[in-house]
């Protein structure tokens, strides 16, 4: 089974994700079975506009991120 890597699948229509929500501002979220999470620019139109995929090593990362950066 490979992975859709085209950045006009909006986040909600990505095939093989468990979690799917709105993150707000335009941004959506999916998490695939992996543990990784596609990120995706939508306007309500059928398309995004562009998708990001962060690895779960990525998403591991971007977590350790968050939480240093509370101490700003």
């Amino acid at each position: 089974m490979g992975v859709d890597v085209s950045r006009h699948v909006r986040a909600v229509d990505r095939p093989g994700c468990v979690l799917k929500r709105y993150l707000g501002d335009g941004v959506y979220a999916a998490q695939d079975l992996g543990g990784g999470v596609w990120l995706t620019a939508e306007d309500g139109g059928a398309m995004a506009s562009d998708a990001i995929y962060l690895e779960p090593e990525v998403v591991a990362a971007f977590f350790r991120f968050t939480r240093d950066g509370r101490g700003l």
